[in-house]
């Protein structure tokens, strides 16, 4: 099968993203509010919230290593 005629591949997906300074806005949006959760744990008591807060801290975590933030950062860095 030629390269041509393959199917797009979830990184090929996210290169192409990449090129294009509205997904690093988008990028530089989920950073945001990755911090702003960040910001939330200070003083924060209620181990429950923590827990969850913890959470969600993670999921954006992953998510913006899943979409290589700190490449498409580097190349934008300019527009966020």
């Amino acid at each position: 099968m030629s390269e041509a005629n393959e199917a797009p591949t979830m990184e090929s997906d996210i290169a192409f993203l990449g090129n294009h300074p509205h997904f690093a806005r988008l990028l530089a949006d989920i950073h945001r509010d990755r911090e702003y959760a960040i910001s939330g744990l200070y003083n924060q008591t209620d181990q429950n919230e923590v827990m969850r807060t913890s959470g969600e801290i993670r999921a954006l975590d992953n998510l913006l290593i899943k979409l290589n933030y700190d490449k498409v950062l580097e190349k934008w860095a300019t527009l966020v």
